[in-house]
């Protein structure tokens, strides 16, 4: 793991956009969005999401979850209280039921990752995917106060060749990790492969 390679990390999550269209289905409504993720158990430790329903320390643990935005709920369901209760998914996974877990406010839009609902990383259909370098997952990374992200980054040489190498040379090319800071994503021109469009210094 992410922890027992790099010891400096305190808490790491990762987060993945699942397709460019999917489906949520109730009783009341057939709702299509683009705001859906895969993401970690972990992904709720690295962020302070706070939950207005559910357990947010257990929310992603089991396939088949879903923490829903309270707007999402209210389109869905018509109430935010909606903790136990069914969705018919279908889009780029296969249908299926998937059980509401947990329910967080709306995030502000002006962030780099406005998500609308979270499913959990076992229900994810594709799971050679999720430990695939080829597909994209973002990784968030949470330092110890004792730490800084240049004791990683002299790291990287060796971790590069070990685990990207094998993958990256026999199709004639090469990858590097490069670390963001967080704070700075939402107006930075210079991140790479953002879900979305980012926000404008000027």
């Amino acid at each position: 793991t992410m922890k027992s390679i790099f010891p400096e990390v305190e808490e790491y999550g990762r987060i993945r956009r699942i397709g460019a269209s999917n489906t949520l289905e109730t009783e009341k409504l057939k709702l299509e969005s683009i705001d859906i993720f895969v993401a970690d158990t972990s992904f709720l430790n690295v962020f302070s999401v706070p939950f207005t329903h559910g357990n947010r320390e257990t929310a992603l643990d089991e396939p088949n979850t879903i923490a829903l935005s309270e707007s999402m709920a209210m389109q869905l369901f018509g109430e935010i209280a909606v903790v136990g209760r069914t969705i018919r998914y279908s889009g780029v996974m296969p249908p299926m039921d998937i059980k509401v877990t947990g329910v967080f406010p709306a995030l502000d839009r002006h962030t780099h990752l406005p998500f609308k609902a979270l499913v959990s990383y076992g229900t994810y259909f594709f799971a050679s995917d999720l430990s695939n370098w080829l597909r994209k997952s973002y990784t968030f990374i949470r330092l110890d106060k004792n730490n800084e992200i240049d004791n990683i980054e002299a790291k990287m040489p060796e971790f590069s060749k070990e685990y990207l190498k094998p993958v990256f040379e026999p199709l004639g090319g090469e990858a590097r990790l490069v670390f963001q800071p967080l704070t700075s994503n939402y107006l930075n021109d210079a991140v790479i492969g953002g879900p979305y469009p980012m926000g404008n210094k000027s």
